[in-house]
């Protein structure tokens, strides 16, 4: 589920970055700049969106027609049984403390630091190649392609060999390796596939993180848990272009910003070693789901103490 729901980011960008190249073209039309067509045409359509999903998202797994009775029952017993007592008070600051909790921070700040600077800088790089913005659309939607097939597969190959570590650690490592040889070689076709596999290693394991880092955590702490990952991990969105960007203006050359790329990828696989280490220790089951009654490697949470 958190594989199909992440899927739309990378299928986005193998869309989108086509049609931004076109838009690119329309500078001057209407009096509006290049940009201006960009901004409207993304953001209109999220604005729509926006206000059906208030109509039609529902309220409640109860009211969720697509589940199975036995799902939505399931569904609902496991939130009534994980918010515990009414009268538990739960200080929200306590992720804070947390050790564990930090560790899925540092993973998702690296993560969303290396796509987040991948993403933003792409289109220089394949520009350089020498192409039109049409061009540049569209050759900066097949790493994306690539990252949409990684989402696609990883997950159902950790179910399918009920092994999440390797899984959401090898593939940044990949990345970060493939990266820095895109840094170091003159061809446009070979830079492009290496750019291709980085950022399907940097955005394929995402669901697989998702899957793990929300399932570690249980009670009412889970929800403080979940968002201090999301809050404090997105900060690399801003960190990422920021310190390239920094280290392009002081030297002049668009490859060495490019290699905090490179760093972050390579520490987010490092990252999950140490992770598994620590959740392993404190890792507790829960109930399977209706689909299944044997548990299985992610299917396991802690507390936040």
């Amino acid at each position: 589920m958190f594989g199909l729901f992440i899927f739309a980011n990378p299928v986005s960008f193998a869309l989108g970055n086509p049609l931004l190249g076109v838009l690119s073209n329309l500078d001057g039309t209407l009096g509006l700049a290049g940009w201006q067509w960009i901004f409207l045409a993304t953001g209109i359509p999220a604005v729509i969106l926006g206000a059906v999903t208030l109509v039609y998202l529902p309220e409640g797994p109860e009211k969720a027609k697509w589940l199975a009775p036995d799902q939505r029952e399931w569904i609902k017993n496991e939130l009534d049984r994980e918010a515990g007592p009414r009268h538990d008070k739960h200080n929200p600051l306590a992720p804070l403390k947390s050790g564990r909790v930090w560790f899925f921070v540092a993973q998702f700040l690296l993560m969303v630091l290396a796509a987040y600077g991948l993403s933003f800088w792409m289109p220089t790089i394949v520009k350089g190649f020498g192409v039109t913005d049409t061009v540049t659309g569209l050759l900066t939607s097949i790493p994306y392609i690539c990252a949409a097939v990684a989402l696609f597969l990883l997950p159902r190959s950790a179910d399918r060999h009920r092994e999440y570590y390797w899984h959401m650690g090898l593939p940044p490592a990949i990345a970060g390796i493939a990266m820095g040889m895109s840094l170091l070689v003159d061809s446009p076709a070979i830079r492009l596939a290496l750019m291709s596999v980085a950022a399907a290693g940097i955005l394929g394991p995402q669901a697989i993180f998702w899957s793990l880092s929300s399932q570690m955590f249980t009670g009412i702490r889970a929800a403080s848990a979940v968002a201090t990952i999301n809050s404090v991990g997105n900060l690399g969105g801003w960190l990422g272009p920021l310190a390239i960007g920094y280290i392009v203006d002081a030297t002049h050359n668009t490859s060495s910003g490019l290699w905090v790329i490179v760093v972050a990828a390579l520490l987010g696989g490092a990252v999950v070693v140490q992770t598994r280490r620590i959740v392993t220790r404190h890792a507790v089951p829960v109930t399977p789901t209706p689909e299944s009654n044997r548990p299985h490697a992610s299917s396991r949470r802690e507390s936040v103490q």
